[in-house]
């Protein structure tokens, strides 16, 4: 099999090519690092473990999503950690010290991240 100048066998398998390398050490990482941690220790490899690490990682998600859209169009959104943790903070105050009920802790939660998502997209598109 002959291999170009710019890479080898691997890389230049057009299976390779056409889901990126990238991708592919990303998975391999992942499963390297599930078979260390289910050798290291017992209880890694039970239903409740992997219930609790996706129950406390879905909004994590959540703003990986959110950021994929400002990547793909070629910018970069620090912001957003620290913004969910506002905007979680202000409805949550809302409720638990104020008393309020949770649909209005909620909406005022979404008109908060609106605000300031609005505030950095104009910021954004005024400053470069």
């Amino acid at each position: 099999m002959q291999t170009s100048k710019n890479g080898n066998a691997f890389t230049n398998n057009p299976i390779v090519k056409a889901i990126g390398l990238q991708r592919i050490v990303v998975v391999l990482a992942v499963i390297l690092e599930a078979i260390f941690f289910s050798v290291m220790s017992a209880s890694f490899r039970q239903y409740a473990t992997v219930v609790s690490i996706l129950d406390y990682s879905y909004y994590i998600s959540f703003m990986a999503i959110g950021v994929t859209f400002c990547l793909i169009s070629g910018g970069n959104d620090l912001s957003v950690g620290t913004g969910m943790i506002c905007y979680a903070l202000a409805g949550g105050y809302l409720v638990q010290q104020m008393g309020m009920p949770v649909w209005v802790g909620m909406i005022v939660t979404i008109l908060v991240g609106l605000c300031f998502g609005v505030v950095n997209g104009v910021m954004v598109a005024i400053m470069n």
